[in-house]
């Protein structure tokens, strides 16, 4: 709908069909991939790229400096599906929080990450994912069974910090 939308402005604003497409069409990568990816939405994009390299410590900071941004541009956010043509299901700024607690889970913080996920929550609560994450973080009661999704919690294994089998943050397309 948006790339319509360029198309259709430029075609108006020049008169001319052909032109219209092109001159839309490049207006439209323009804002898409230089305005949106690189300006909007770069610590988001930093914050995944650092926790792909097992970078937790710089992830959380790059994915806490993108859910400031997105804190500061709500109307934008809620707004995103128009004017950023994404069609992320949860505001940038959740999954932002989100990200950050997975980090933090990662670096063995999982207080910290549950205070996160329970005001993430308050404000987002049909977000299964951090409902998830969030279960994963709880003691097991003695005489249970654990789900079958979640991992292993013995704090000597590797797995114990991959919450219900998440083993990356949640990439959002911006």
């Amino acid at each position: 709908a948006l790339y319509a939308l360029f198309i259709l402005m430029a075609g108006v604003v020049l008169g001319e069909l052909i032109r219209g497409v092109l001159i839309g069409s490049m207006g439209f990568l323009i804002w898409r991939f230089g305005i949106v990816r690189q300006m909007l939405c770069h610590h988001l994009r930093d914050g995944m790229a650092l926790a792909r390299a097992a970078r937790h410590e710089e992830a959380l900071k790059a994915f806490a400096r993108s859910s400031e941004s997105w804190e500061n541009r709500k109307r934008i956010d809620n707004l995103r599906g128009i004017l950023l043509g994404s069609a992320s299901r949860w505001p940038f700024r959740h999954l932002s929080r989100y990200n950050e607690a997975w980090c933090l889970v990662r670096l063995g913080h999982d207080d910290d990450a549950r205070v996160s996920l329970d005001a993430l929550l308050r404000e987002q609560p049909d977000m299964s994912i951090a409902r998830e994450l969030r279960a994963s973080l709880d003691p097991v009661p003695e005489g249970t069974q654990p789900p079958a999704a979640a991992p292993n919690r013995d704090r000597d294994s590797d797995r114990d910090r991959e919450p219900l089998g998440i083993t990356r943050p949640l990439r959002m397309r911006c």
